[in-house]
């Protein structure tokens, strides 16, 4: 079976062994949950670039917004990572990812895509010090699911709203698990990979921070909904 992540890259001369062990997990363990994830991976991106070369635009003051609450997560996120885990656990209880989704309910799900598994992703994955390895299925994948809540942005910032509302509060709320379900996916198949975990052992682990993290910005969305409603409607948005 395959080592450890950290095991295998300790020593330069296994980059080689660790990339042929890494694709016979792959063809092993995940069998068509690998097909799933790579198709999943090509559409995401394909929808990503296609939006951004064609009719999705950016105003500077919108990319100041992204860039300001992009900020704002990776700071979390460092925050959350001083915080000590439960020994054993596998990850950290965390609402780095809430400014995330209000880029993504705000923007889209195209700018939320490249702001989260992108921008986000790729930069937390540096700083979390885990490795580029980790990148494709922890971050990409992981992080990409977070774009969801776009989809759904006509039902919570609709014209008709004006307020708190039982619509808008189920769309936030259902949008958010969502993301958190793509989440547990990308974090359980890189567990099965880079760590050796049994499939009940990665999705076990997984599913108790990523759901208990999405639960808590899930509440936190929908106790701001009627805030969030009016910033909106002050600052909303424009079309391209």
């Amino acid at each position: 079976s395959a080592r450890p992540i950290q095991e295998a890259l300790a020593d330069p001369d296994d980059y080689y062994w660790y990339i042929e062990q890494y694709l016979l997990e792959v063809e092993s363990r995940l069998e068509a949950g690998t097909i799933v994830s790579a198709a999943f991976c090509f559409a995401a991106g394909i929808v990503s670039f296609a939006g951004a070369f064609n009719e999705e635009k950016m105003a500077v003051r919108e990319m100041a917004e992204m860039g300001m609450l992009i900020a704002v997560a990776i700071v979390l996120d460092v925050i959350f990572h001083l915080i000590p885990n439960v020994p054993g656990q596998a990850g950290s209880i965390s609402i780095a990812t809430l400014p995330l989704y209000l880029i993504a309910l705000r923007h889209g799900p195209v700018k939320g895509f490249m702001a989260s598994s992108f921008v986000y992703g790729i930069i937390t994955c540096l700083t979390d010090g885990y490795g580029l390895w980790l990148y494709p299925l922890d971050y990409f994948v992981g992080f990409a699911g977070i774009a969801i809540i776009g989809l759904f942005k006509d039902h919570i910032f609709g014209e008709n709203q004006t307020g708190y509302n039982f619509k808008g509060e189920l769309f936030i709320f259902l949008s958010v698990m969502l993301s958190a379900v793509v989440r547990i996916v990308g974090s359980g198949a890189s567990s099965i990979l880079n760590y050796n975990y049994s499939f009940a052992a990665a999705f076990e682990a997984n599913i108790i921070y990523v759901g208990v993290s999405a639960l808590i910005c899930a509440a936190i969305m929908m106790g701001l909904y009627g805030y969030l409603i009016k910033i909106n409607k002050a600052f909303p948005v424009k079309k391209a």
